[in-house]
């Protein structure tokens, strides 16, 4: 996933449009809100959702898709493999 852009909304009914507004109960708390992820975090992220299923593989479920869940596992355990050695 080089790059990947999603926007994951909560909302009923899901045909109507967002209103950012104040979140009654959190007064100065919009009820939207922007998540980024930095750069630093991309291995460690990409591998948490693979252990909920989440990877190229799954996201796009072509030979392409595929093919990119096998590279990435494959320099994911060559990486493993590098750093376990550097600590000996």
């Amino acid at each position: 996933m080089l790059n990947q852009r999603g926007a994951f909304t909560v909302h009923w009914p899901p045909e109507a449009g967002l209103t950012v507004a104040e979140i009654p109960y959190m007064p100065g708390t919009p009820n939207l809100s922007v998540l980024i992820i930095p750069a630093s975090l991309k291995r460690e992220l990409r591998a948490h959702l693979d252990d909920y299923g989440f990877s190229d593989e799954f996201i796009y479920p072509d030979a392409d898709g595929v093919a990119g869940h096998v590279n990435w596992e494959t320099q994911e355990m060559v990486e493993r493999k590098r750093r376990k050695t550097d600590k000996h």
